[in-house]
């Protein structure tokens, strides 16, 4: 029996909201003990995110297998994908113009921390907890109700949602609720088709640490201090003078286009992706 969509949506609310609350709280711990702190809070976090995912999946009778959490798997299709990503961003960046490659030398403490939290705060602990609640439990929850084909809109919506800051302005929240967006809705096909949320967590890490930060790879007229690796366009590039929201909008392609080379390339009901029917959810779920 399928759960009613009001129990589904409910559910999958207090499950954000709850993740996000966590988030909070541990935000302060990498300003404790920089650079290192943000390392401490990677753990802290991945931890308590895969306790309460088990707590809120067990009042579901799912397990983390269920989620596609467990086990440990890549495939072809999520490194591919983890790679062509930033690619492509980088092509749209540099606007195709002629540059070179700049290192930073002897980079000191104030490149290293921020690379320190491009790796462990946004990079990699972002990928793993956001994409084990958002690809694994919250979608699993939306496939049980409207099946695989539509199990992606409501976790990539919550997603979205997720990323908005007070004091935003309203019309670059409508631009980046588009971009993450898309991102959920790729992060999710490609969970759907390969069966476990790591590749998605290896494409979200990377995006984090190569397009979304400045920390690691940067594009720039000039060698950037603030990243180990620039990108120094000989000429002033073409996506320069175009406004954040025109970038935006050129990134949401981005993410379009790799969405429908996946949905042309794979199915999302393989095997280990097939739903198992819920049983009535107990009450303490419908909360």
């Amino acid at each position: 029996m399928k759960p009613s969509a009001s129990a589904v949506i409910l559910a999958s609310v207090r499950a954000a909201v709850l993740f996000y609350l966590l988030g909070m709280l541990l935000e302060g711990i990498g300003k404790i003990w920089p650079p290192m702190g943000y390392l401490l809070r990677f753990v802290l976090f991945s931890f308590l995110t895969c306790l309460l995912i088990r707590r809120l999946a067990g009042s579901w009778k799912l397990t983390l297998t269920d989620c596609r959490i467990l086990p440990f798997s890549l495939h072809t299709k999520g490194i591919m994908t983890a790679v062509l990503l930033p690619v492509l961003f980088f092509l749209v960046e540099t606007g195709f113009s002629q540059g070179h490659w700049s290192i930073h030398q002897n980079p000191a403490a104030h490149v290293l921390g921020p690379v320190f939290r491009a790796i462990f705060y946004s990079g990699f602990c972002s990928g793993i907890v956001e994409e084990m609640m958002f690809r694994g439990y919250l979608a699993k929850l939306s496939e049980q109700r409207w099946g695989t084909k539509h199990a992606l809109w409501l976790p990539s919506i919550l997603f979205a949602f997720g990323h908005f800051r007070p004091g935003m302005n309203l019309l670059l929240f409508m631009f980046q609720f588009a971009l993450y967006l898309c991102i959920g809705c790729l992060l999710t096909i490609l969970t759907l088709q390969t069966g476990f949320v790591w590749n998605a967590v290896l494409v979200h890490s990377f995006w984090n640490l190569f397009v979304s930060g400045p920390s690691i790879v940067s594009v720039s007229s000039a060698p950037d201090s603030s990243a180990l690796f620039t990108y120094v366009i000989s000429a002033e590039s073409p996506a320069a003078g175009l406004p954040q929201t025109m970038l935006l909008l050129f990134t949401c392609a981005i993410l379009v286009f790799v969405s429908c080379i996946l949905l042309l390339t794979g199915k999302m009901n393989l095997p280990d992706a097939t739903p198992k029917p819920l049983a009535n959810p107990p009450v303490c779920a419908r909360i």
